[in-house]
């Protein structure tokens, strides 16, 4: 874990609302990943900034058995959808 990072974790079904508020916030995504913990439980992570001077927030989320929302279109990362 690094200094200066919260880890949060959350739900898939929780990801919209998280990043509606995030946004409306005046936030950023800043990069998502995934992440193997174990080979039969992968997790994504979204690097987020959740303002100037703020801690950064690293959201820890559970595939949920293959169920997970796509935020591409709310909060591309790279370029325009």
């Amino acid at each position: 874990m690094s200094a200066g990072v919260e880890y949060i974790r959350v739900t898939a079904d929780s990801l919209g609302q998280r990043l509606k508020a995030l946004l409306d916030g005046g936030g950023r995504m800043q990069m998502a990943y995934a992440w193997f913990p174990t080979p039969e439980a992968p997790e994504v992570r979204y690097l987020v900034a959740t303002g100037p001077g703020a801690p950064l927030h690293m959201w820890i989320c559970g595939t949920d058995g293959g169920h997970l929302p796509s935020l591409a279109r709310v909060s591309p990362l790279v370029g325009l959808v």
